[in-house]
């Protein structure tokens, strides 16, 4: 049966990153398991994923360069876009959020309090998380804030609109962000940045984690904003959630002074 698993495991279509995290956790289990003499062997002992045809790490998780980011929010084919797509955009970059975070956002995800902060959870309908640490209630950046994020956000309010965004799921797996990443794909394409070749929609998340990374934030706490698995059974099994107010100092350690971004077109 452990055999079986592992095999099927190993059959699946999945991203060399998402495969190994799977193959670590099973490692981890049957361990316990041969542990607790439950089974004779570990079927994930030695089994390591294939480089063969596997991007580099660096590759997988390619950023935003700050002349890059420059002369995407000074291009006319984004500065046309509309106020919708653009806050879709801020989010991913200075919240680390996944694309279909920030699409599926409703207008009651957005705490308004004493620190106003961002609630990504999959309570609404046909709103889904990757997995369970994703669901995280997450301080607003202050750039946000700064530039009418809780103004639009009221405006919503006021509309009596459920979604924060216009935005529709496509797809049979219902994927929110899908038409976004299209016209991100085609705005790319009008700046001049090559396919294959270039940051994308998703580039913000790595981005924002790459500036806390350098900024020395605790991986852990990094973990809590942008809804990673904790990389070590000390924080991922029995840790206790941050509150928001231990999490503001570190979102807003991500900046960027030198880009000139508006929303206006």
């Amino acid at each position: 049966m452990q055999c079986t698993i592992r095999d099927r495991l190993l059959k699946r279509k999945l991203s060399s990153k998402t495969l190994k995290d799977y193959i670590a956790a099973n490692r981890q289990f049957f361990n316990w398991c041969l542990a607790h003499e439950l089974i004779t062997a570990n079927p994930f002992a030695v089994v390591k994923t294939s480089s063969k045809n596997a991007k580099s790490a660096q590759e997988q998780r390619q950023r935003w360069k700050t002349e890059d980011l420059q002369k995407l929010f000074s291009n006319d084919a984004y500065r046309k876009q509309n106020t919708d797509f653009k806050w879709i955009t801020l989010l991913m970059l200075y919240q680390g959020c996944r694309p279909s975070e920030a699409c599926q956002l409703q207008v009651r995800d957005i705490k308004q309090g004493e620190l106003p902060c961002i609630q990504f959870s999959d309570s609404g309908d046909a709103q889904k998380l990757k997995n369970q640490l994703s669901n995280r209630t997450v301080p607003i950046h202050q750039t946000l804030l700064d530039m009418g994020f809780l103004a639009f956000v009221k405006a919503r309010q006021r509309a009596k609109e459920t979604q924060l965004f216009n935005v529709t799921p496509r797809g049979a797996d219902n994927d929110w962000s899908k038409d976004y990443r299209k016209t991100f794909g085609n705005i790319l394409n009008d700046v001049g940045f090559k396919a294959g070749q270039r940051a994308t929609a998703y580039s913000f998340r790595h981005t924002f984690i790459d500036e806390l990374k350098r900024a020395n934030v605790e991986e852990h706490v990094v973990s809590e904003i942008v809804g990673h698995k904790h990389q070590n059974m000390t924080y991922g099994r029995y840790g206790k959630r941050l509150e928001p107010e231990q999490l503001v100092e570190a979102v807003n350690l991500f900046r960027l002074d030198d880009i000139d971004i508006s929303l206006s077109a």
